[in-house]
Order: C-alpha cells, then sequence, then structure tokens
C-alpha cells in the first residue's frame, strides 16, 4: 500500500477528541509541575503514555506509518496515538512553529485521521495548540497538473513529469514538501545534487549546491502558496548566474501542482 498505518484507525469526533484531550492536558501540566521543564522529550512522553493508560486510555507510542513508492520508502514515527484516533506530538522546543504545525498536519492527512495536539514541555508553562485536519484521502486525490509552462527538454524532463504524476497518483496531493522532494530525488541520479559555479562578469563568487537532471539543467521543488511571481524572479537570478541553461520547477501548490520550465 502506497500509505500504510501499522495501526488501527478509527477517527474520533471533534468532541471526543475534546474528552480525551480533557485527560491528556490535566497530565500535561501535572508532569510539567513535577519534573520541571528541562527534562528531555522522552521523559515527557513516557511519563504522559503512562498517565493516560492509568485512566483508561489506549495510547501507543511510535506508531508507525509507512510510506511507499516503488523502491522508495518513508517511515514516520507518531509521538503518541491515543484511542486509535487522536495524534499528539510532544515538544522541547522555545516555542512552537509553524513547522511543528505542518508536521502534525502532514501526520494527520497520511492517517486520514482529522484531530491532533502539539504540546510543549520546555517553556514556562505548558504551552499547547490544537491541530485539525478535514482533507479526506479522497479529497486529496482530486488534484491539477498544471505543465502550461513545462518543456519537457529530453529523457530526463519526462521522467521528471513521470515521477511526479506517479507520486501524486499513489500519495495524492497537500502532503509535506520533504516527503515529495526526498522522493523524487530518490528517483534521480546518486550525485544529482552537486556544486554549481556561480559567477558575475567572468568572475567566480563560490559555489552552490544545486540539484541537477543533467549537466545543463538544475531542478527545483517547493511548495510555494503566496507571491509565486517574486520567487520565480528569484529563481531566475540564480540561473542567471550559472552556466545552467534551464531549471526544471516543480512546485506544489495545495490541489494544484505546477510544472514550469525556467530558461535563460
Amino acid at each position: 500500500m502506497p500509505i500504510e498505518c501499522k495501526f488501527s484507525v478509527a477517527p474520533l469526533s471533534q468532541d471526543d477528541f475534546h474528552a480525551v484531550d480533557k485527560t491528556v492536558m490535566k497530565h500535561a501540566f501535572d508532569i510539567q509541575n513535577e519534573f520541571g521543564r528541562l527534562c528531555d522529550e522522552l521523559i515527557y512522553k513516557n511519563e504522559l503514555a503512562y498517565r493516560c493508560q492509568q485512566d483508561g486510555l489506549k495510547v501507543q507510542t511510535e506508531a508507525m506509518i509507512c510510506v511507499s513508492h516503488d523502491t522508495f520508502n518513508k517511515p514516520y514515527f507518531l509521538d503518541m496515538l491515543i484511542n486509535c484516533g487522536g495524534i499528539y506530538e510532544l515538544k522541547v522546543a522555545r516555542s512552537l512553529h509553524t513547522n511543528h504545525s505542518s508536521q502534525l498536519i502532514n501526520y494527520l492527512l497520511l492517517a486520514a485521521l482529522h484531530h491532533g495536539k502539539l504540546i510543549n514541555f520546555r517553556s514556562s508553562s505548558v504551552e499547547h495548540r490544537f491541530v485539525s485536519a478535514q482533507l479526506t484521502p479522497e479529497l486529496r486525490h482530486w488534484f491539477t497538473i498544471d505543465v502550461s509552462e513545462w518543456d519537457e527538454l529530453d529523457e530526463a524532463s519526462r521522467h521528471l513529469e513521470q515521477i511526479t504524476s506517479a507520486l501524486l497518483s499513489d500519495w495524492g496531493s497537500f502532503l509535506d514538501i520533504d516527503l515529495y522532494r526526498a522522493a523524487i530525488c530518490h528517483f534521480l541520479p546518486p550525485d544529482h545534487n552537486r556544486p554549481v559555479e556561480i559567477t558575475l562578469n567572468g568572475r567566480t563568487i563560490g559555489h552552490q549546491n544545486i540539484c541537477l537532471l543533467n549537466e545543463n539543467t538544475g531542478l527545483h521543488i517547493s511548495a510555494i502558496k503566496e507571491g509565486p511571481a517574486t520567487y520565480r524572479k528569484h529563481a531566475a537570478r540564480l540561473l542567471k548566474h550559472t552556466h545552467l541553461t534551464h531549471i526544471q520547477w516543480v512546485n506544489f501548490n495545495r490541489d494544484t501542482v505546477q510544472l514550469i520550465t525556467l530558461r535563460k
């Protein structure tokens, strides 16, 4: 299966999740009061799981989701899955960040669950944030691949388009950009990430690692949702100062995936 949960899945209603969360958060605050805010994440996770289990909740730690396509395989491990339907991610960070929310949304989408929560034990008082995802696997497979600005330059570009289409057919859209990037790069030659000379008026300024489809074509993968025109200008400026003739740009923008050819 392209996306396989190694655990039973039973989506919780919002009311059911909030009932579970009331118990979880009581223990989270009690644990920080008892242990302080300087322990490792594993200490908080073990104690929180134990106390929730003592209260009759079904708790799984490090529950695995396996995402695969052909020879590519990526495992994800959930900090805590409660009652088969609520995902909890624990942090020991200065503060919760949008990247933490994105991580949890990715887990919810992969598991086809709707409710989760971030809990940060490092802050002076326990910091917590609800995260929800209403997109179903069926809705995530309603996507468009926009090739209106795409040139199939050669076999490498054709292969890139085929890989992108196959991944979306298997997994759907809206998932974490790092997952799509890792999968696409998995099917490129091993030396695809190479230093490229950056020049100005014939003067070498330095070298920058760039993902390459071949000697003359770079690859850029992004998830730009706002301001793609501005982003495009900056990509063109980078291209101008290399020996490359093209950059093939794959942009995962929610339910629209854009394949764009940038040229000098």
